[in-house]
């Protein structure tokens, strides 16, 4: 299941014109149909972290928060990169849609 605010965020980048990338845990969802690109980040969620389909001690979320954060890093530094720009001129772009 998707969240109505992915869904909402999808379509105001696909309206201004942006390729939409979606990374998940779970690779079923309205929000896969709205992405140019899916990338599924093998980790326990809050779907799955009870009873025989538990893979991980960290409780609920945790395993998959902690990979999100480590892989929209790693997608930072290599756009940075592949920009040719400098941290400075990258932090004068930023832009918070939360």
């Amino acid at each position: 299941m998707s969240p109505p605010f992915v869904i909402a965020h999808l379509g105001n980048a696909a309206c201004a014109g942006a390729r939409r990338v979606v990374l998940t845990a779970a690779p079923v969802g309205a929000a896969l149909d709205g992405a140019d690109r899916v990338f599924v980040l093998l980790a326990q969620t809050m779907l799955d972290d009870a009873g025989p389909a538990r893979r991980s001690a960290l409780p609920m979320a945790s395993r998959y928060e902690i990979a999100l954060r480590v892989t929209t890093e790693l997608v930072v530094l290599e756009l940075r990169r592949m920009a040719r720009t400098d941290f400075g001129a990258m932090r004068r772009r930023h832009a918070n849609i939360q």
